[in-house]
């Protein structure tokens, strides 16, 4: 069940990050995500936080943050999270949706690919550990 991210989440969000990046998000970053308007999350939730998606719609729309926990990835939480944000994106009449994504994360560029996001640049050497970030878009 997709349900929108409470500050409450931010707990089990942070394990999440914790648990699947090398920089992630502290709880303190969550917390100050919801200082803007522009903010807008959603979980997915069965039984307890098992993926998240943050975006920010201010003219077009940015994807800040997604993840799901490793233990349930591969069953389509992915999926469902970046459709929801899309339609998020869409329903705030957003005409462009970026994300950033780490040039070896082959799993989410093949699924930001099969909604149609289009690589449109590198940001090199854009994370702490040196790895390049590849820019992409979907045309809402």
């Amino acid at each position: 069940m997709i349900r929108d991210w409470l500050t409450a989440d931010n707990s089990a969000i942070a394990k999440i990050e914790r648990e699947s990046f090398s920089d992630p998000w502290t709880e303190d970053m969550l917390e100050q995500s919801f200082l803007s308007p522009a903010f807008r999350g959603f979980v997915e939730d069965e039984g307890g936080v098992k993926g998240y998606v943050g975006i920010i719609c201010a003219g077009d729309a940015e994807i800040a943050l997604i993840a799901v926990d490793p233990s349930f990835r591969k069953q389509g939480i992915g999926t469902r999270l970046l459709d929801r944000a899309v339609a998020f994106a869409r329903e705030s009449g957003c005409e462009n949706l970026f994300l950033e994504v780490r040039k070896s994360n082959e799993p989410a560029k093949a699924l930001y690919l099969g909604f149609g996001f289009q690589a449109i640049a590198v940001r090199p050497k854009y994370y702490s550990d040196g790895e390049d970030a590849i820019v992409m878009v979907l045309k809402i």
